[in-house]
């Protein structure tokens, strides 16, 4: 595979996370929210950069881009209250994945 064939695989890679972000549009319907999906798909391409991990760096973008989104909240709108209800939400559902992951 030459070099352009390269380029190509990863311009279309690049643009499958694209196709339902925009659908969600975080960053406009939460307007202290920053899109940052770009960043986290370089910041992938250098762990996955081999061209049969296109899935993986879809998926791991996605992935960071919510995480991304739930530091947001954390740090730019949610009140301390509001913080520790949400850390017991993420933990009561990490807790009833752990079950169903080894029952």
């Amino acid at each position: 595979m030459d070099d352009k064939e390269e380029h190509s695989l990863h311009k279309v890679n690049m643009l499958l996370p694209w196709e339902r972000w925009n659908d969600l549009a975080p960053s406009k319907n939460l307007n202290f929210v920053r899109d940052r999906l770009v960043e986290c798909y370089f910041w992938i391409l250098g762990v996955f950069f081999e061209l049969y991990y296109s899935r993986a760096r879809v998926i791991t973008t996605k992935v960071i881009a919510l995480i991304s989104i739930l530091d947001d909240i954390y740090n730019v709108y949610s009140t301390l209250e509001e913080s520790q209800q949400l850390t017991q939400a993420i933990q009561r559902c990490n807790s009833i994945g752990l079950r169903l992951s080894y029952s």
